[in-house]
C-alpha cells in the first residue's frame, strides 16, 4: 500500500494542541470509531430519526463553513 502526505497541510497549535486544516480545527479519527458510533446511535434512534438529526446537523455545518 502506497503512503503519501496529506496534499493539504495539517497544522497543530502548540499552546492548544488544536488540529486545523485550512483554519478549520478538524478532528481526525480512525474510520471505523466514526462508522460504529454512527451505527450505534442509528440502532438506539432508528434510521428515520438519525437521519433527521444527521440532515440538520449537516445542514448547519455546511452553512457555518460556506461563511
Amino acid at each position: 500500500m502506497a503512503t503519501h502526505a496529506p496534499e493539504m497541510p495539517i497544522l497543530v497549535d502548540d499552546e492548544t494542541g488544536v488540529w486545523t486544516t485550512d483554519a478549520l480545527p478538524m478532528l481526525y479519527v480512525p474510520r471505523h470509531f466514526f462508522v460504529n458510533n454512527h451505527i450505534g446511535i442509528e440502532e438506539v434512534l432508528g434510521a428515520e430519526a438519525y437521519a433527521e438529526i444527521l440532515y440538520k446537523a449537516g445542514y448547519k455545518s455546511a452553512w457555518h463553513w460556506c461563511e
